[in-house]
C-alpha cells in the first residue's frame, strides 16, 4: 500500500496477442497480464495510476517516475499539460521539463517552489516551451521525440560575482556541471549536482579547504562563499588536517562511556569483557609478511584511537592522549602449527588500562 509498482491482472479470458508471439510472451507471465502500468493504493484503497513502466527515467542513480513531475510541474504553474523527459551528457543525467501554455516565471523560484513538492534529483534543470506535443500513431505522447534542451533555458537570472571568493566558486560550479556561465544564485543540486560532481568542484575549485559540507549547506557560490570565508576566518586559514592534528595532540577528557569501561576495568581487572579480538590466516605464498608488518603499522600510526593512553591529571580527572611513542614495532614470529595451536589461547589477556596501550597486534608465520 502507498508503494508504486506495476498494475498486473489475472485474466482467464485473453490468452495473448493474435500474430504476436513476442508481445505475448513480454506481456503475459505466469498467467498474469502485465499492462506495463505503474500504480499505487491510495488511503481510500483505490488505485492511481502514475504512468507507463516505459517512461521511468534514472538520474544518477535514482529511479523517476515522470508523472510525479509533470503533476507538481502542472500544479505549480497552473497548467494543463507537461511532460519531463531524461537526457545524458558527458555522463551527467539531468532532466528537462516541458509546457506548451504561455506563462511566465523564474526558474529560481519555479525550482524552489517544485523543491517544496520533490527532492532534489527530480527538480528539472531545464524548462523549455514547445509549439507541437510530439504524438505516436495511438495518439499518445511520443517521448523520445521531445526536443533536447539547448543551454541557458535553465538559468535564473544570471547575478556575477562580487568578491573573489564568488568568482571562483562560479568557475568551479559551471565546470563542475559542463555549463558556460553560473551566477552566484545558481543553486549547485538544481543545476543537476550530485554527490560525484561536488566531489569534482571541491577538486577543480581554488579554494583550499573548501569542503562537501559547506557545498551541501549553500548550494549557491553566494551562499558558499559566505560559509567557507566566515570557517577560513574563525580557522585562521588552517586546514582540516592541521586543526585535527593540533586536536589530537591535546589531552581530552574521557566520555561518558569510556569513563564507565575504565571504572569497570579497575574494579574487575582480570576481565576481558571489552576486548575486541580476531585472528585472521593469510596465505604466505600470496602475501609477504614483513610487508604485511609494514603496512600494519601505517594503518595503526593512521589511526591516533589505537595509541592513545589514558591517565590521571594533577587535578584527579581522568584525561586521554594521543601517545604515538607506546607504539611496539611489530616484527614475523616463526612458529609451528602445533605451537601456534597453544598460544592462541594465551593471547586474548586484559588490558592495562592507565598509561598502557589499548592496542595489541602479533604477526605469526608457520611452517
Amino acid at each position: 500500500d502507498g508503494e508504486t509498482g506495476e498494475m498486473c491482472f489475472e485474466d482467464p479470458y485473453v490468452r495473448g496477442y493474435i500474430n504476436l508471439p513476442e508481445q505475448t510472451k513480454e506481456a503475459f507471465v505466469d498467467g498474469y497480464f502485465h499492462s506495463g502500468d505503474l500504480a499505487k493504493k491510495d488511503e481510500s484503497g483505490n488505485y492511481v495510476i502514475l504512468g507507463r513502466r516505459d517512461d521511468m527515467i534514472k538520474i544518477n542513480g535514482n529511479r523517476i517516475e515522470p508523472a510525479e513531475i509533470e503533476a507538481a510541474f502542472k500544479a505549480v504553474l497552473g497548467l494543463d499539460w507537461a511532460a519531463v523527459r531524461g537526457f545524458e551528457e558527458g555522463g551527467k543525467s539531468f532532466l528537462c521539463a516541458y509546457y506548451k501554455e504561455d506563462v511566465s516565471f523564474d526558474a529560481g523560484q519555479l525550482r524552489r517552489e517544485l523543491g517544496r513538492r520533490l527532492p532534489y534529483y527530480m527538480i528539472p534543470a531545464y524548462f523549455l516551451k514547445i509549439d507541437e506535443i510530439p504524438l505516436k500513431a495511438s495518439g499518445k505522447l511520443d517521448r523520445r521525440a521531445l526536443p533536447r534542451p539547448e543551454a541557458g533555458s535553465f538559468h535564473t537570472d544570471y547575478a556575477a560575482p562580487e568578491t573573489e571568493t564568488q568568482k571562483k566558486l562560479c568557475e568551479a560550479f559551471a565546470k563542475a556541471l559542463g555549463l558556460e556561465q553560473v551566477g552566484i544564485h545558481d543553486d549547485f543540486y538544481e543545476l543537476g549536482g550530485d554527490s560525484l560532481s561536488a566531489i569534482s568542484l571541491i577538486t577543480e575549485c581554488d579554494l583550499p579547504n573548501l569542503t562537501s559540507s559547506q557545498v551541501f549547506l549553500g548550494r549557491t557560490p553566494e551562499k558558499v562563499a559566505e560559509l567557507y570565508d566566515k570557517r577560513m576566518e574563525e580557522t585562521g586559514g588552517k586546514s582540516a588536517d592541521e586543526r585535527n592534528a593540533e586536536s589530537i595532540a591535546r589531552p581530552h577528557p574521557l566520555t561518558a562511556e569510556q569513563t564507565y569501561m575504565v571504572n569497570y576495568q579497575l574494579y574487575t581487572p582480570f576481565s576481558t569483557m571489552y576486548n575486541l579480538f580476531t585472528m585472521m590466516k593469510l596465505d604466505k605464498e600470496l602475501y609477504d609478511m614483513e610487508k604485511a608488518c609494514a603496512v600494519m603499522k601505517e594503518v595503526i600510526m593512521a589511526h591516533p584511537a589505537l595509541l592513545t593512553t589514558y591517565y590521571w591529571n594533577d587535578d584527579g580527572v581522568l584525561m586521554q592522549k594521543f601517545s604515538p611513542e607506546i607504539f611496539e614495532e611489530l616484527h614475523v614470529e616463526h612458529l609451528t602449527e602445533f605451537e601456534l595451536k597453544y598460544v592462541k589461547d594465551t593471547l586474548v589477556y586484559p588490558f592495562k588500562i592507565i598509561g598502557g596501550r589499548m592496542f595489541r597486534c602479533r604477526i605469526f608465520e608457520t611452517e
